[in-house]
């Protein structure tokens, strides 16, 4: 017989769980605890969940979909800071398509568990669809505790340009970017003591490029476990994934999110239709992509 305290936890989990998107298929009581058996569409996974004084509660993957099981550690209930912070992150810095979208986001308890109960997590471990929906309850349920700058693909590489005339590179854009949504953030009334930014480059380099202000800066990697870092970066790929709709819609060519063959691919049937040109308005430049792309385009001509 498992105890009311694990069958509490397991309660809130899986609230959370299925506001992920994820679908309890079966439950199953162990010597000690209790087993879940989880799908979403063809990915499946398994968890065991146990309660004791000396440990709490704890999550035991029991095989399945790695992401799946990443997902589910990543939705465990963790203590939320307290007082005021803000949380920024980014969309679009690895995909070909599109240019980039940052988004700072002022949190405080309140607004964490109010992200949580809307099923904000990292954006990585959100399908495309799911992470729309979560985006809509986040603008519904917090408007106003947020910023967001979007540069995109033409104006991408027009900045682009300019930096690296100046022997800068996409980081120091990213950077900036990065600086100028806290900045908006803080005029906005938003008097965060902390910062927290998901790293994608030295403390060092992005410090020059935050606001002033009575807060302390932190940048480390894995930052989108703190809610508010989450709810960023939920808003920042769902404003990318705008931008790649609109793009796609203009074009007539669907160009999906990534790197991969997908966008070299899709890149061909763009240069296809409307000539090499149709690049700069529509994909970042510099990547490998660029030179694949025309590569096949070539081919094929």
């Amino acid at each position: 017989m498992t105890s009311e305290i694990l069958e509490l936890r397991a309660e809130k989990l899986l609230r959370r769980i299925e506001g992920a998107g994820l679908s309890v298929e079966q439950r199953k009581e162990l010597a000690n605890g209790l087993q879940y058996s989880l799908r979403r569409e063809e990915e499946t996974c398994r968890i065991n969940l146990y309660y004791s004084r000396k440990k709490g509660f704890s999550i035991v993957p029991a095989g399945g979909s790695e992401e799946l099981l990443e997902l589910v550690e990543g939705l465990a209930e963790r203590p939320v800071p307290k007082g005021v912070w803000s949380g920024s992150d980014e969309a679009g810095k690895g995909d070909y398509f599109g240019g980039l979208a940052v988004c700072a986001f002022c949190c405080d308890e309140t607004t964490a568990s109010l992200l949580r109960r809307s099923g904000v997590v990292d954006s990585k471990m959100l399908a495309n669809l799911r992470l729309r929906e979560v985006a809509s309850a986040v603008r519904e349920r917090a408007e106003g505790r947020w910023s967001l700058r979007h540069v995109k693909a033409e104006g991408y590489n027009r900045a682009l340009a300019g930096l690296r005339g100046e022997g800068h590179n996409s980081l120091d854009l990213l950077a900036e970017m990065h600086g100028g949504a806290v900045a908006d953030l803080l005029s906005s009334g938003c008097a965060p003591d902390r910062v927290v930014v998901d790293r994608f480059c030295d403390q060092e380099r992005l410090a020059p490029l935050m606001p002033d202000g009575g807060y302390t800066l932190e940048v480390y990697p894995g930052a989108e476990s703190d809610p508010a870092v989450a709810a960023a970066s939920i808003l920042a790929r769902d404003s990318y994934l705008d931008e790649l709709s609109d793009l796609s819609e203009r074009f007539g060519v669907r160009l999906p999110p990534g790197s991969g063959w997908e966008a070299d691919r899709a890149g061909a049937g763009l240069v296809g239709k409307h000539g090499e040109r149709a690049l700069a308005s529509a994909a970042k430049l510099h990547f490998q992509n660029t030179r694949r792309v025309k590569e096949i385009s070539r081919l094929n001509s």
